[in-house]
């Protein structure tokens, strides 16, 4: 076992392993509708207009382990109304 785990340590280590690119790639184009609703979702986002992006999110929406779900909590987790809110920056970056 420890033989193995040298061997794979080593493999994973080579020059031709750490040239490999795992960044993901966009891939939006070749699906159209993901790509229209990206695109609508990010000038939701550009807009901060909370009721373009309210109507796409669930009814059940789970906004924490502690049982606080649903569009209500959600608005107020986040406070969209606020231009501010952290929720714009972090969702234009995901």
């Amino acid at each position: 076992m420890r033989a193995l785990i040298v061997a794979l340590s080593i493999a994973a280590s080579s020059p031709a392993f750490a040239q490999q690119d795992f960044r993901p790639i966009d891939q939006a184009a070749s699906q159209p509708d993901f790509l229209a609703f990206r695109t609508w979702l990010q000038d939701s986002l550009a807009r901060r207009d909370a009721q373009r992006v309210l109507s796409v999110v669930h009814a059940d929406i789970r906004n924490s382990f502690g049982g606080h779900d649903g569009i209500t909590e959600f608005e107020e987790t986040w406070k969209l109304d606020d231009r501010d809110s952290p929720f714009w920056s972090t969702m234009t970056a995901v």
